[in-house]
């Protein structure tokens, strides 16, 4: 009847309007919007100037060619918040059994170094790589305990640099972590330099999220000469023959505006930065004439509030962006100084670093910066690019994949293997 007809009507109508709804929704969503609708500045692709040297590590690396990782990721982790967290929760690693070396900073301060020897002994002729980690890491993060043993079976020599007061360590010199201090990085490089570097050795680097934007900082700084000039007036040669940036950032101004980022995932980054930092170095930072109790209220929510509260009032910058472009690759220049082959694995759908905070980078290497290249791939998350419909027992291989193919190419390249 009549009264049927109108019920059935209204639930049509109801159900429409819920569909309508949810729609909205999900087209509101940041995961959706990348992935499906293609709401992105920088798009998937491989970026790099076209030479003739850069056509041949391209072709070197095919681990790195477009839609590549798409055809070999885990099809039921469908987004970059999937990709990110499962591996975490699911991927353990054995530990590898390192040696302590500590190398002296510019100001005085003691940084460690975590060391580690293919079964055969060191060899010249294989590349020492210099590890950088991720923010609150280690040398016992389960991504670098994943690749240091794939690495060593090909014959590489693995150096994990520790940043300053992280895994229990001191800060002697009453300098606490800056993110866009790269001369603790220069550091390291000399040493390899004086030490297996004058044996022959090829010294390459890989930094992991954080210490991929160091990573990245480093290379634009320390390629200017002038920068590496030191007290004698000799003028080194740059320490590195490749760098790989894994989910690591070149402008960090940008990527503090990438909403998602800063309510989705950064409230727990920044818990974690509160016990590391404020909670072991409480004394140290009261020294600054920090308010440790302020730092630690629940205002401080993300890592934007907790730099605002800390590294911007310790090291004097006028506020975040400040901060922020003195700690990234895009600014003051620094594009025009990489002096080597660098290459940045990301994912559009990393939900702790926005793929569009690459765009200036990208645009370098279009008019004509021949040392950097971009692979960006569609899905892989924050280090994650799970492998297979089970990743378990593959782990994070994909990044140790695209890192041998890059460093071996670029070493080719440069004529040094």
């Amino acid at each position: 009847g009549g009264a049927d007809d109108d019920a059935l009507q209204l639930a049509r109508g109801v159900a429409g309007g819920l569909l309508a709804l949810v729609a909205h929704q999900l087209s509101r969503s940041w995961q959706i919007q990348r992935l499906f609708l293609g709401q992105a500045e920088v798009k998937p692709g491989f970026y790099f100037a076209p030479t003739p040297r850069n056509a041949a590590v391209a072709a070197a690396c095919p681990a790195l060619a477009p839609g590549y990782y798409e055809r070999q990721g885990t099809p039921w982790l469908w987004n970059g918040d999937f990709t990110t967290f499962f591996p975490f929760i699911s991927m353990n690693c054995a530990p590898v059994n390192y040696r302590r070396r500590w190398i002296r900073a510019g100001d005085g301060e003691r940084v460690a170094t975590d060391w580690t020897f293919p079964a055969g002994g060191f060899d010249p002729e294989k590349p020492v790589v210099l590890i950088l980690h991720g923010l609150n890491g280690g040398s016992d993060e389960a991504y670098i305990l994943d690749m240091v043993p794939r690495l060593l079976e090909r014959g590489w020599t693995c150096v994990v640099m520790i940043s300053r007061g992280l895994m229990n360590t001191p800060i002697e010199s009453g300098n606490c972590f800056n993110g866009a201090r790269t001369s603790d990085v220069h550091a390291a490089v000399r040493m390899l330099q004086k030490s297996v570097g004058a044996l022959g050795a090829p010294i390459a680097a890989v930094g992991f999220s954080m210490g991929g934007v160091v990573l990245s900082n480093y290379c634009g700084t320390y390629g200017d000469p002038e920068k590496r000039r030191e007290v004698s007036g000799e003028v080194p040669p740059f320490g590195l023959e490749a760098a790989v940036n894994l989910s690591g950032c070149i402008d960090c101004v940008k990527n503090s505006r990438c909403v998602y980022s800063r309510t989705v995932w950064q409230p727990f980054l920044a818990y974690q930065l509160k016990e590391t930092f404020v909670g072991r170095f409480a004394d140290l930072f009261a020294s600054k004439g920090l308010d440790v109790h302020e730092v630690v209220k629940g205002h401080v929510v993300d890592v934007t509030d907790f730099d605002r509260e800390t590294i911007v009032k310790v090291y004097d910058y006028e506020d975040t962006d400040d901060y922020y472009r003195d700690m990234s690759l895009a600014y003051h220049d620094r594009v025009r100084h990489v002096a080597k082959p660098v290459l940045w694995l990301h994912a559009t759908d990393d939900p702790i670093i926005d793929c569009d905070s690459f765009a200036p980078g990208i645009k370098a290497a279009a008019e004509g910066q021949e040392n950097l290249f971009f692979a960006i791939s569609k899905t892989g998350g924050h280090v994650g690019f799970p492998l297979g419909w089970w990743p378990v027992p593959r782990r994070w291989e994909y990044m140790t994949t695209a890192t041998v193919q890059f460093v071996e190419a670029a070493i080719d390249a440069s004529g040094k293997q």
